[in-house]
């Protein structure tokens, strides 16, 4: 199929849920606060990392993980400290690596492995024991990298795993075989993969959904970009990448819109 053919068929997905990815960026229910986020981050950049700008950009920070629900991994506070929830650490542990300017800075993926050590860290030494932070890490770097490092929760996964057999199904002229097209990392047959620690695991499976989300926003972005130009001046943290996550999110969202009824047909019904 072409890829004019390809796009029209992914513009009519977009076209379904940009109004409502656009209210959950400027207006979202959940009290997600990321122009908040992105202010504290900026201005913390332009004042010379002072120490006090550094604490309040650290508590903006630790307050956005909390919304989003992302930091809930069990966490055993020290009883004579007032800061000591895993976000709080975590917020800390980002903005020590990722919060100054840096004139070249390194490949997306470096940085996602950078702070999930940090992050696995933080937890082996007060838990004494390994997580799964594919979630917190990928949303944590990406209030430090807002244009290329993609939000990775279980929506936004079950979107994207869904989408790419679609592109490649509109895209290749194969049948899929499972023997040659497997991915995951307990793959009997890989024993390196298997054996490896859980944040090895982390990166290699952001690894592979980074890759399939940046050949779908390729594809989307032209729309994105389109929709955004028709509302006119944008808050800064507002762009096409954004955009598109709000889309994966919604789209991915299994308790949303899997109703076969048109909105219309539901709605003469009650």
């Amino acid at each position: 199929m072409s890829h004019g053919m390809i796009n029209e068929v992914f513009n009519k997905l977009l076209a379904r849920y940009l109004d409502a990815a656009w209210t959950e960026i400027v207006a979202p229910k959940g009290g997600y606060r990321d122009d908040l986020m992105s202010e504290a981050l900026a201005t913390y950049r332009t004042s010379q990392l002072s120490e006090v700008r550094r604490e309040e950009t650290v508590a903006v920070l630790a307050h956005w993980i909390n919304s989003y629900k992302v930091a809930r991994a069990p966490w055993t506070k020290q009883a004579d400290k007032k800061q000591d929830s895993l976000a709080h650490h975590v917020a800390l542990a980002a903005l020590d690596l990722l919060g100054q300017e840096r004139a070249t800075p390194p490949a997306m993926l470096e940085d996602f492995a950078l702070l999930r050590e940090a992050i696995g860290t933080l937890y082996c030494q007060r838990m004494q024991k390994e997580r799964q932070f594919t979630s917190l890490t990928a949303k944590v770097l990406w209030c430090f990298r807002q244009s290329d490092a993609p939000i990775y929760d279980d929506y936004a996964y079950r979107a994207v795993t869904t989408l790419i057999k679609l592109y490649k199904a509109l895209a290749f002229q194969e049948s899929y075989d499972q023997d040659k097209d497997i991915v995951t990392y307990t793959n009997e047959n890989d024993t390196q993969r298997v054996n490896s620690t859980q944040a090895q695991k982390d990166i290699w499976w952001f690894t592979e959904f980074s890759a399939s989300h940046a050949c779908l926003f390729k594809v989307c972005e032209p729309s994105l970009v389109t929709f955004l130009k028709q509302k006119g001046d944008l808050p800064d943290h507002v762009n096409a990448y954004r955009l598109f996550d709000k889309f994966l999110w919604l789209y991915g969202n299994s308790a949303l819109d899997f109703n076969v009824e048109s909105q219309a047909e539901r709605t003469n019904k009650t």
